[in-house]
C-alpha cells in the first residue's frame, strides 16, 4: 500500500482517480480548494 496525494479530487477526473486508488488499496490523501461566491 502507497499514499499519494490527489489534488483537484473533487473534480471528474480526480474523483476518478481516487476511485482506482482506493480500489488498489492505496492511501489518498486529497486536496481540494473550494470556492464559494457572493454572486
Amino acid at each position: 500500500m502507497k499514499t499519494v496525494l490527489v489534488t483537484g479530487g473533487c473534480g471528474c477526473l480526480g474523483s476518478w482517480v481516487i476511485k482506482l486508488l482506493i480500489e488498489n488499496n492505496d492511501k489518498v490523501i486529497c486536496l481540494e480548494r473550494v470556492i464559494t461566491s457572493a454572486d
